[in-house]
């Protein structure tokens, strides 16, 4: 379970000299503005994220691999963008 929680968090990566690590954590944001949810199980452990809360268990079993289950509101009408993609005010000059 702590493995899951620590893969979230932003720019935390089992990749080494290479960028990497913030899928999980632009999904992580993704969907809490879009009203989502996300599961994942892998090893002992169970997360999961949703509007509401955040959840976390421990099983007293071993699952081998890992299953992500998401599910986004295809209704929300809003737009998203990376910071990255948004253009600042000096750059529309």
């Amino acid at each position: 379970m702590q493995a899951i929680r620590w893969a979230i968090k932003d720019r935390n990566s089992t990749k080494q000299d290479i960028s990497g690590g913030i899928g999980l954590a632009i999904l992580r944001e993704f969907i809490i503005r879009n009203q989502g949810k996300i599961q994942i199980v892998s090893d002992d452990g169970f997360y999961q994220l949703d509007s509401h809360e955040e959840q976390t268990k421990s099983f007293s079993g071993s699952f081998p691999g890992t299953v992500i289950n998401m599910q986004f509101r295809t209704d929300d009408a809003a737009s998203y963008a990376l910071i990255s993609e948004v253009p600042l005010d000096d750059d529309l000059f």
